[in-house]
């Protein structure tokens, strides 16, 4: 688990990455990993002891999320829903590779537009501000 994942939670309370599209109800995006003594990490290893601080899809929270390289959203996509698509941490800068899948009709994040910086541009890689439709604390329903 890393920063920038998006986790679900499991039987014990405890949360784990969530999965490609919109099969898992997001707890939230982690934020930062702590090992079992509360000391900061970079990125949490699997099976390991350990604590994540998790900023909650609430209703109305608004993440930023880039678009997958491999299909580009437009700004015709603003309004619609999409998924995300799972990727292994990247261990060296100890962030979530987890991305916009990069096409719409998915159920678990509502786009609103591209994040306002002269470097960002719509197309491959675009970070996009989005909210929830799925979420543990919300009706599970894509409007």
């Amino acid at each position: 688990i890393a920063p920038g994942d998006l986790v679900s939670m499991v039987a014990d309370y405890g949360v784990i990455r969530s999965t490609a599209d919109d099969g898992d109800i997001v707890v939230g995006v982690v934020v930062s990993c702590f090992d079992s003594n509360g000391a900061v990490l970079r990125w949490l290893p699997a099976s390991t002891a350990g604590k994540v601080l998790v900023a909650c899809a609430t209703e109305g929270a608004v993440f930023t999320a880039q678009d997958n390289a491999a299909a580009a959203l437009s700004v015709a996509d603003i309004g619609q829903t999409t998924n995300h698509v799972d990727g292994a941490v990247n261990t060296f800068t100890g962030r979530s590779t987890q991305e916009l899948n990069g096409t719409v009709g998915g159920n678990q994040l509502r786009l609103l537009g591209k994040v306002d910086d002269p470097n960002n541009a719509y197309g491959n890689n675009c970070l996009w501000k989005c909210t929830f439709v799925e979420s543990i604390f919300m009706n599970n329903t894509a409007i």
